[in-house]
């Protein structure tokens, strides 16, 4: 285990003051204020106002190259100025703590009750993070090295990195206690799927297509997963025991290009977004029924999960403009909240 170098990694602030672009008049069930992160800008911003006339205003912090926002709505981990920083209130943010450099997260996952966070660092370390509220630590760490042909992990230790071709990992998913994850891979023209806890070294799911999202069911041992290969959803369930993979939305789930999946709060309703397609696609979690579409405004390049029921929306086109989430409640739309003038 490798421990980190400072005694606080915290959570971070969210959003949520939304206007709608549906016709209806959405329920007002979000904080008034908070925060919302600027990946292209590279900056913080404060959202304030209600329903109609929310407003991200200016920048609390500026030259930040990564932040992760976490469910509490209080606190920030960022990366800014060649270092990571836990600053424990936005609303002080130059009260900052700096992490262990070695942290260096390029992806980050949440637990819900923001207490525990599992990351992905620039030089393939998946790090477990615990205790974010007062006085974290990494509490376990496996790196990830190149994945062979025969769908083995090399060297998928706690120690040093063994030799060999490199693949490029990503998180597609983890699950509500942030502790189960489920790892995406390429190397070359191969593909692979696996699993990961703090206690068990990445396994090889025998998938089979090119997974490129993902979402945890939030009460039982299932996630979904989409394959750009068959374009089509796939429920694995028992993951950490005996993962089962099975057909759970066929071909017509999506257009041309699978970019994210997404979860209703109670896990009733996936919503499956494609980035060719102009609504968003929604379906029953537990038969697979379609239930109509949701209209977006444009492109979507990714998804980031933010507060319960939001999901943030990432527009394929780049350029200044307003923020798009999905909002998964009944019934979903999407909202946004523009910049200040």
């Amino acid at each position: 285990m490798r421990l980190l170098t400072s005694a606080a990694v915290g959570i971070l602030g969210l959003f949520c003051c939304w206007s709608s672009v549906a016709q209806t008049t959405p329920a007002w069930n979000a904080p008034s204020s908070g925060y919302v992160y600027d990946a292209a800008a590279g900056e913080i911003l404060p959202v304030s106002g209600y329903i109609g006339a929310a407003v991200a205003g200016a920048p609390v912090l500026s030259n930040v190259t990564w932040a992760s926002l976490a469910p509490n709505q209080k606190s920030a981990i960022v990366a800014h100025s060649g270092q990571v920083d836990w600053i424990a209130d936005l609303l002080s943010p130059n009260t900052a703590i700096a992490l262990d450099r070695n942290l260096a997260p390029r992806q980050l996952f949440w637990g819900a009750d923001s207490g525990s966070a599992v990351a992905l660092t620039q030089n393939d370390e998946l790090v477990w993070l615990a205790n974010l509220a007062t006085s974290p630590y990494a509490s376990s760490l496996w790196r990830l090295d190149g994945a062979t042909e025969s769908n083995a992990v090399r060297g998928a230790t706690r120690g040093s990195q063994a030799s060999g071709a490199r693949s490029l990992w990503w998180i597609l998913s983890a699950d509500n206690a942030a502790q189960t994850v489920l790892l995406a891979y390429r190397n070359g023209a191969h593909r692979g799927l696996y699993v990961a806890t703090p206690n068990a070294a990445p396994v090889v799911i025998d998938f089979g297509g090119d997974p490129v999202a993902a979402v945890f069911s939030p009460s039982a041992p299932t996630a979904f997963v989409a394959d750009a290969a068959s374009l089509q959803i796939s429920a694995i369930r028992n993951i950490t025991t005996n993962p089962a993979v099975s057909v759970f939305i066929a071909q017509n789930a999506f257009a041309k290009n699978p970019v994210g999946v997404a979860l209703s709060g109670s896990g009733d309703r996936i919503f499956a977004v494609d980035r060719e397609a102009p609504t968003i696609q929604v379906f029953d979690s537990t038969s697979g029924a379609s239930l109509g579409g949701v209209a977006t405004s444009g492109a979507i390049a990714g998804l980031t999960p933010f507060a319960p029921g939001f999901v943030l929306l990432s527009p394929a086109n780049t350029g200044k403009q307003p923020f798009y989430f999905l909002e998964t409640s009944t019934p979903p739309q999407v909202v946004f909240v523009p910049r200040e003038q």
